[in-house]
């Protein structure tokens, strides 16, 4: 296109030069409004183009955003169904608790939220203040009463044996 435009410059330098009379000035002017029509027709046409190239890509980024929050969508239920399994699992866990003059375990569930309340421990061992179990080290590691539940041990509630103290 830009191309055309530098012919049609060249032209029109050209032929000006070349003029004898009117008749050929009218001429060389009407030869010129003609491609100027050209040019305007050419130019309305690509800027229909652009302008449904442009609504297309409107409709892409509609469809493009509409899929964004399908997703999103979707990612969101996923994960709230992950919780709700992981909640399912927590609440089938239950820890084995023992009196510390005896052998005899109980199993105590741990609620949905992963933590022993103390009313469920007391149900068996009435007035327990505390929890404990035996680390790997040796060492004996409490789980203190606070507020409705004993503190959860750093690494969980693992599959081990805890003492129950008054």
């Amino acid at each position: 296109m830009a191309s055309e435009h530098a012919l049609i410059e060249t032209d029109i330098i050209n032929d000006f030069s070349n003029f004898e009379n009117n008749s050929d000035l009218k001429k060389k002017l009407s030869e010129l409004f003609s491609k100027f029509e050209t040019l305007i027709i050419d130019f309305n046409e690509s800027t229909k183009k652009l302008d449904k190239l442009t609504e297309e890509i409107i409709k892409i980024n509609l469809l493009l955003n509409s899929i964004s929050l399908e997703l999103n969508s979707k990612i969101v239920k996923i994960k709230m169904v992950d919780e709700k399994i992981q909640l399912k699992q927590i609440s089938k866990m239950c820890i084995k608790i023992k009196n510390k003059s005896s052998s005899e375990l109980h199993e105590i569930p741990i609620n949905e939220n992963g933590d022993v309340l103390v009313e469920e421990v007391n149900t068996i061992f009435k007035n327990a203040v505390c929890l404990s179990y035996p680390t790997r080290f040796g060492t004996i590691r409490v789980c203190p009463k606070k507020g409705n539940i004993f503190t959860k041990p750093e690494d969980g509630w693992k599959a081990r044996e805890y003492t129950v103290h008054y």
